[in-house]
């Protein structure tokens, strides 16, 4: 039997207990989850490289910014020195002042992660990327059959 004798004993004790108790109880699906890991030697190389697959198992809490919308859209554009391709590059230009003045604040009722779910589904980049990149295609008029 053992007595505590002073109060950091029992804090020591306390915790030791808990420790113990929140251990064994998640002990075996932690087993099986690092099982599932070892199948494919996916443990080693988290073991080994824990950076790159830090943003796998931990969410990202970093805040969506114009830039990442920038660089997430890639721009299907007309061929070069058409009068196409400079009314593409005039909307690119305010597609992305815009997105810098909704980061800025100044479109109070929307937020990049709007425009996020709007285009796929999603209010976070997720980790991976996307399976296929996400695009601006640009829409002109009838008309204007030059391209």
């Amino acid at each position: 039997m053992r007595y505590i004798l002073t109060l950091n004993e029992r804090d020591s004790l306390v915790s030791h207990s808990i420790q113990h108790y929140v251990e064994g109880r998640v002990q075996t699906a932690f087993q099986q989850f690092m099982e599932g890991l070892n199948t494919l030697k996916l443990a080693e190389a988290i073991q080994a490289h824990p950076v790159q697959f830090k943003g796998l198992f931990l969410e990202n809490t970093q805040q969506l910014n114009a830039a990442d919308l920038i660089s997430l859209f890639q721009p299907v554009l007309s061929t070069v020195g058409s009068s196409r391709r400079q009314e593409e590059s005039r909307v690119l230009c305010y597609w992305r002042d815009w997105l810098i003045d909704i980061e800025g604040g100044e479109c109070v009722a929307l937020h990049l992660e709007d425009i996020l779910i709007f285009a796929s589904g999603l209010s976070r980049i997720p980790p991976l990327g996307y399976p296929v990149q996400p695009t601006l295609e640009f829409l002109h008029p009838a008309s204007n059959t030059t391209k």
